[in-house]
């Protein structure tokens, strides 16, 4: 299931172009140039910016084909935020070579960045791979073509008018070959290293290979054509996703970085937004006047039509117009100081009796709503911009057309009720140029202040972020100094309490609290120390001392013991049971014997299980961790009474063990402060 679904998500732009093209009625037309102008430029200015952040925060030691990755957003970013300044009837009102180029290139340049992306293998990028030396002759590549898009356009027509339209081809097959092949190698990368980035960019490779085919070999405006505009966008959300979640160096903060990344996108979606609403009130002025004028043509023309033919009384006189041979000198005569280019009069039925140019007498009406509202009374106006020109009009350049009814009535008395309607279609080249010349007006006015502000703020951001950056490195400073403090002060406390101690203690706090416990206490003594240390050179006795501490503390740790101290040559431990003392005793004799055995030393070992109390001991400023009973005075005296090599344990740790145990046969010893002998086992 999971992997259906993941073929689907791979191939669904294919799929949606498939069905576009199988269903040529669903692939509708949506002609928007101005929301593609205002959509496109932010939308590609934005990926710019946040690319370019990201290829700085990767930097040059991760894998060169994820820098590569997000260095190719950067040029789709940059390349085809011209495409979108470019926009006819946006900012220009020609057409600019630049619109189609600068497609053309975005997806070249970024196919081009993720083939050679595709070359950093899961051994290594070759020798040859120098990200920087790509990068640095990426950005050089979009500046010059940046600088031909405005300055020297014509290089591009000309190359147009040459190579048309086998460059474009050459292009497309470039492009897409290019995809192809950074998919495939980038699938086997995947293979190999299993990383969601390099998954990721297969998807997006083959995504991007889709999307090259939308752009040239389908109809621009149409469904199949958009469908690449909304792959890009989804391709480089998807990439800025995963390469933030895998890199921690991408997801530090930084204000300084932040604060350019919103500052720069924030400032071009509100230079976009004044540059709307410049537009939209400049036009709207703009338009009223010129309807207001129109109205007041029309009007006037259809009240001189009625006056000067007085005959004109009804509908079936209306028709006769078209009859009267001075009618067209004196429409002419009319309407010579206005920009006229067609005059149409209907009757009432909406057929065209008269037109000035006679190819459209008998043409039915196109705008029933406004023939409706003329036959009412009124005067309506319509406002055509350049891609909604009227059928019996078309435009000699790309302009807007105004279209307005008036009432024709009878003598032209205002009481008589329409015989017919009269229409004029006039262009209106001034409006497209006023609207592009207040659409640049306001995205400059509002980019100049909110840049001016933006580097105003800039200063005090910088400020900020170098503050915010040393007290981020004091803190790291000061918690690394506190993390090495803590672990010293772990290390001290694990000497003096033991790690076994010092777990306890600090999952609870009373842990350490006095408290009467059955234990079992070893003692372990090495024999005749005191005369063999008066012979050898205190650093030879230290050194002795501190191997036999070691050979003690491991034993005693892996064994479990709860507590262990030493006093010179003598060690003492506590268990929670005999079972492990014995075994630990055991350890002790053969590991410490064949140590101070070395040294013609030995040393005894006693054993005695009983109840004792155990915890912190000490003053209110000085404590230390002890045991305290009857029960560690016997076992210390049982330890005096063994041999060398010999553990002796009592009769209480005998009855206490789980499992049999090789004893010798009890003996009797006389322990000091005791009345009754002791019995002791020797272990076997």
């Amino acid at each position: 299931m999971k992997r259906a679904l993941i073929i689907i998500v791979l191939f669904a732009p294919a799929i949606g172009l498939g069905w576009l093209t199988i269903n040529p009625q669903a692939d509708r037309s949506i002609q928007v140039p101005i929301l593609h102008f205002y959509v496109v430029t932010f939308i590609t200015f934005s990926a710019a910016v946040i690319s370019a952040m990201l290829v700085n925060a990767l930097g040059l030691q991760t894998h060169a084909r994820h820098v590569l990755a997000a260095a190719a957003f950067a040029v789709i970013g940059s390349i085809f935020f011209s495409h979108g300044i470019t926009t006819p009837n946006a900012l220009i009102q020609h057409n600019h070579p630049a619109v189609e180029w600068s497609a053309w290139l975005t997806l070249f340049g970024s196919a081009l960045l993720f083939a050679l992306a595709s070359m950093d293998g899961p051994q290594g990028a070759p020798a040859w791979l120098s990200v920087r030396g790509i990068i640095s002759s990426t950005v050089l590549g979009v500046a010059i073509y940046c600088a031909i898009i405005a300055f020297a356009p014509h290089w591009l027509d000309a190359l147009d008018d040459l190579a048309l339209p086998w460059h474009k081809t050459a292009i497309f097959l470039s492009s897409l070959l290019l995809w192809v092949v950074a998919a495939v190698r980038l699938w086997r990368i995947w293979v190999v290293t299993r990383s969601r980035v390099d998954g990721v960019l297969t998807f997006v490779a083959v995504w991007l290979a889709i999307a090259t085919v939308s752009m040239h070999r389908y109809p621009v405006w149409k469904l199949s054509w958009w469908l690449y505009h909304l792959v890009l966008l989804a391709a480089f959300l998807i990439v800025v996703y995963i390469l933030i979640a895998e890199y921690e160096q991408v997801r530090r903060f930084r204000l300084i970085h932040y604060y350019l990344g919103t500052s720069l996108i924030l400032t071009t979606l509100l230079a976009l937004s004044a540059s709307a609403l410049f537009t939209r009130f400049s036009y709207d002025r703009l338009v009223s006047q010129v309807e207001s004028s129109a109205r007041d043509i029309t009007n006037n023309l259809a009240q001189s039509l009625a006056s000067d033919f007085p005959d004109i009384n009804d509908a079936d006189d209306l028709r006769t117009l078209s009859n009267h041979p001075e009618l067209h000198a004196l429409v002419t005569l009319r309407v010579s100081s206005f920009p006229i280019e067609n005059i149409l009069v209907y009757d009432l039925s909406g057929e065209v009796i008269y037109a000035s140019a006679p190819e459209w007498i008998g043409v039915k009406v196109e705008n029933r709503s406004a023939f409706a509202q003329a036959l009412e009374g009124m005067t309506p106006v319509v406002v055509r911009p350049p891609h909604d020109t009227s059928a019996s009009y078309t435009a000699k350049s790309t302009v807007h057309i105004i279209e307005t009814f008036a009432p024709i009535r009878p003598a032209g008395t205002a009481n008589n009720q329409p015989v017919g309607v009269i229409s004029l279609l006039q262009a209106a080249p001034r409006l497209q140029q006023t609207i592009i010349s207040a659409r640049g007006t306001g995205l400059a006015t509002a980019a100049v202040t909110m840049g001016l502000l933006f580097l105003a703020l800039l200063s005090v951001v910088r400020r900020a972020d170098r503050i915010i950056t040393t007290r981020t490195e004091e803190l790291s400073k000061a918690y690394s100094d506190l993390s090495d403090l803590s672990a010293r002060l772990k290390t001290y406390s694990e000497w003096l309490l033991g790690r076994h101690l010092l777990d306890r203690a600090i999952a609870n706090p009373d842990a350490l609290s006095l408290v009467r416990q059955e234990r079992t206490i070893l003692f372990m003594d090495i024999r005749n120390f005191t005369h063999w240390s008066e012979a050898h050179p205190p650093e030879e006795v230290v050194a002795m001392l501190n191997a036999y501490y070691d050979t003690i503390g491991s034993i005693l740790t892996t064994h479990g013991a709860i507590k262990s101290k030493f006093s010179a040559d003598e060690a003492m431990s506590v268990f929670a049971s005999a079972d492990q003392a014995v075994k630990a005793a055991l350890a002790l004799r053969d590991k410490i014997g064949t140590l101070l055995l070395q040294h013609g030393l030995g040393a005894g070992i006693g054993l005695h299980t009983g109840p004792l109390v155990e915890g912190l001991l000490g003053s209110t400023e000085v404590k230390f961790y002890d045991v305290i009973g009857d029960t560690v005075n016997t076992a210390k005296r049982i330890e005096g009474a063994a041999a060398e090599r010999e553990v002796l344990l009592s009769e209480a740790v005998r009855q206490s063990l789980s499992s049999d145990v090789l004893l010798g046969p009890p003996r009797q010893i006389t322990a000091k402060g005791k009345e009754e002998p002791v019995t002791v086992y020797a272990l076997c």
